[in-house]
């Protein structure tokens, strides 16, 4: 079988939802895959700019006190941090993987 046999998934038999999760247990396994492949794209994107829009995107999330337009276009603040804490340093001019 290569797809279900339904249009609505209230007319799927035993066999289309088995046939189905054996697809999700795989499609599932190979998140994080997945994830990383999107964050190297980002990392390898558009040339010409000083910054990848991974390292932009890291860096909007980081600094302390940073603001991104919300739909309303008000600002919002990206994450709080108290004086004592301390934040991660992110290079982004390595590969996330080789």
């Amino acid at each position: 079988m290569a797809t279900v046999k339904f249009t609505a998934m209230k007319d799927g038999d035993r066999q289309d939802y088995e046939f189905l999760t054996a697809h999700e247990i795989d499609y599932a396994a190979r998140t994080g895959e997945r994830l990383l492949d999107a964050l190297v794209q980002l990392d390898e994107g558009l040339s010409g700019y000083k910054i990848t829009r991974l390292g932009h995107s890291c860096r909007r999330r980081l600094v302390p006190g940073a603001t991104a337009p919300t739909p309303t276009g008000s600002p919002a603040r990206c994450c709080t941090t108290s004086a004592t804490s301390t934040l991660p340093t992110i290079t982004t001019s390595t590969p996330l993987r080789s």
